[in-house]
């Protein structure tokens, strides 16, 4: 090195970097100062910027990761109630693949209906989007897939809000509880068929489960 300029790039009263340049043919100058100033104005809101781009790269994938590796199904919806993301579970729920869904109505997408009537429920994302608030799925609730593979489901659509804190839009997620809901409908079969009067009770002796025998016997519900 037979000659070397360093400056501090400066911002907020603070330095966040030093540039340096050397081996010029002839003496640094004042001059030379002031002209790397200026290309250093200009050129670092840009580095600032791809260090931003960078961490929010870093945080969008680690949101995919996490995404992915959840084993319930997940949608995102916009405020327009359109999709925007989806993980693999939901797809599988739904019968429709990200890029088949993506800006697809929610509800054209999320086919839930109840159990019994078999009409369409509430649309989840639209009473988010109205009423400001976090719903949970009834418990009557079954998710129709494209190909019409019926699953009892459990879930809740909650608010996308922004920094700001208005609201973006809303995250639908769902578990598959077809197998506890049809152990449950087993039991209270048995239940109901069985002669004797019948209970389920916890550790403290509260009652969880009674037959039609035990309500006619003692007179409760």
């Amino acid at each position: 090195v037979r000659n070397l300029m360093a400056v501090p790039v400066i911002q907020e009263n603070k330095t966040v970097a030093i540039v340096a340049v050397a081996n010029k043919g002839a003496d640094f100058e004042n001059e030379d100062i002031t002209n790397l100033n200026h290309i250093l104005n200009m050129a670092w809101p840009e580095v600032e910027r791809i260090k931003g781009q960078e961490t929010l790269n870093k945080e969008r994938e680690l949101f995919k990761t996490i995404l992915f590796s959840i084993d319930e199904a997940i949608l995102v919806v916009d405020e327009n109630k359109k999709i925007t993301l989806m993980n693999q579970q939901a797809e599988k729920y739904t019968g429709w693949t990200k890029e088949e869904a993506y800006g697809k109505d929610s509800h054209e997408v999320f086919n839930n209906v109840n159990i019994k009537t078999r009409k369409k429920e509430l649309d989840p994302a639209a009473y988010v989007l109205e009423h400001k608030e976090s719903l949970l799925s009834p418990v009557s609730e079954i998710l129709i897939s494209r190909d019409g593979t019926q699953r009892y489901i459990y879930g809740n659509a909650s608010i996308l809000a922004s920094s700001s804190n208005s609201v973006k839009g809303v995250v639908l997620t769902c578990s598959d509880i077809t197998k506890q809901y049809l152990q449950e409908r087993e039991i209270e079969t048995f239940m109901n068929l069985n002669l004797d009067m019948l209970c389920v009770a916890d550790m403290a002796g509260r009652f969880l489960k009674v037959n039609r025998k035990f309500e006619e016997v003692l007179g409760y519900s």
